[in-house]
């Protein structure tokens, strides 16, 4: 209810199809009739080179975050192995485009210009590509950080990834600060908080030599690291963990990654030629067949997620300060951590007691029904 209140929702109601019709709702700005009108024709051109559904409705959600033909199915199936990232558009997929377009746009470096026109020029699509996906909290703070990134190298300057993700979320709170209150908001910056904390470090903990391992320890360890600040928030809001997450996402995010590329050809660059576009569309629609049924196969492994960890808020921000203090002594071997850690555990493990205590007692009986 709290949540639902910073969101100035505050009643429900339940109505059949014939209660009700959806008004049409006209566009005022030139801009997002344009936006609108480059969404339809992207998710037409994907419709036409890849006809299934389910296949389609994975594309449309990953080049533009169009997820109303997402089989549901599908989707509880990826929160389910700990991948929901990869179908909402997020940091992942911004940071994929923005490297492809800073490297399909080097040419222009041998202009005199030719650094101030490509920084500008990857902003500029960055943003539609933003606006164009609906501009969730995850995706603004992921376009702030890549355009701050941009702007620094344009001047040839680097900016630390901390006040990055500061500066992202000092801007995006003072437009509105009930983002504050949001889950993608909150997942997304305690995700890149964590990853650029425990990265390096996890990474750098294991020496690999060839290219292939290096590749997949960095996932690895991208992924380890990504979880150890979300894990309060997922347990608060989700009440499950992934125990595959790890698996899951070595072979979904490479194959997401090609994924999204082939549909950016594919609904971009090459629409226009029927046979490349043809082409484009099969090999993305066969890869997301794959991709899916993979993610099925770790869903249905045995004791794939761990369901039924109901933490209260209390809880989530003792089990954040206990993660930050067992990261800390990890990384700096101080006997202050470890005290800190001990007593989070200490006030936690009060915290579930008194919680079990509590709830022993209780004599309530909570009745659910929806009328038809």
């Amino acid at each position: 209810t709290g949540y639902a209140a910073h969101k100035q929702w505050y009643a429900q109601v339940f109505l059949q199809p014939a209660d009700y019709r959806i008004a049409p709702v006209p566009l005022q700005f030139a801009f997002s009739r344009w936006l609108t009108g480059l969404r339809n024709s992207l998710l037409h051109t994907l419709g036409t080179h890849i006809p299934s559904a389910d296949d389609f409705g994975m594309a449309a959600a990953l080049l533009t975050g169009y997820r109303e033909a997402l089989d549901e199915e599908i989707s509880l199936a990826y929160a389910a192995t700990g991948t929901a990232h990869i179908i909402a558009i997020s940091g992942l997929h911004l940071g994929l485009i923005q490297k492809a377009l800073m490297l399909l746009l080097a040419p222009l470096l041998r202009f005199k210009r030719g650094l101030l026109l490509r920084g500008l020029t990857v902003i500029a699509l960055l943003w539609v590509f933003a606006l164009l996906t609906g501009a969730g909290a995850s995706v603004l703070r992921a376009a702030i950080m890549f355009t701050l990134l941009t702007v620094g190298e344009m001047m040839e300057e680097r900016i630390s990834s901390l006040n990055l993700l500061a500066i992202a979320a000092f801007m995006l709170l003072s437009w509105d600060a009930d983002l504050l209150w949001d889950v993608g908001f909150q997942l997304s910056f305690a995700a890149v908080f964590s990853i650029i904390m425990l990265y390096r470090p996890i990474y750098n903990r294991i020496p690999v030599k060839s290219l292939a391992a290096k590749m997949v320890w960095s996932t690895t360890a991208v992924t380890l690291a990504a979880q150890v600040f979300t894990l309060p928030l997922v347990l608060y809001y989700f009440n499950q963990f992934p125990v595959y997450f790890l698996l899951a996402n070595l072979v979904a995010v490479p194959l997401s990654t090609g994924i999204l590329y082939l549909l950016v050809l594919l609904g971009v660059a090459l629409f226009w030629w029927p046979q490349a576009a043809a082409l484009l569309g099969w090999l993305a629609q066969h890869l997301i067949k794959l991709m899916n049924a993979f993610v099925f196969w770790v869903n249905q492994l045995p004791f794939s997620k761990v369901e039924g960890l109901y933490i209260n808020l209390t809880e989530a921000v003792l089990l954040t300060a206990l993660l930050g203090a067992i990261s800390l002594w990890l990384l700096r071997r101080h006997g202050s951590y470890t005290l800190a850690a001990v007593a989070c555990l200490a006030l936690l493990l009060l915290s579930w007691q008194y919680r079990y205590a509590a709830n022993s007692r209780a004599q309530r009986l909570v009745v659910y029904h929806v009328p038809g």
